[in-house]
């Protein structure tokens, strides 16, 4: 498997998209719930915290349902190895 197909699988397994709006979400609320001081750093800080933690759930999920993905949808990286 070429490096470019790897790399191209790994970041596919943590769903992109998903991440993208984990992080929208948190800088939202961090909005919503501005209430005359706003600390940069911390809402950064917790939007990796937040992508991270969606990445990883989207990996163990995909690990765990092999079988079911195998079936429903062969595209993926896991299943289709």
């Amino acid at each position: 498997m070429k490096l470019t197909k790897k790399v191209k699988a790994y970041i596919e397994i943590t769903r992109p998209l998903n991440i993208l709006i984990t992080v929208a979400v948190v800088f939202g609320a961090a909005i919503i719930s501005y209430r005359g001081v706003f600390n940069f750093g911390d809402v950064v800080l917790s939007a990796l915290a937040a992508a991270f933690t969606a990445a990883a759930g989207n990996i163990i999920n995909d690990y765990f349902d092999i079988g079911t993905d195998f079936l429903n949808r062969p595209l993926r990286p896991l299943p289709s190895k």
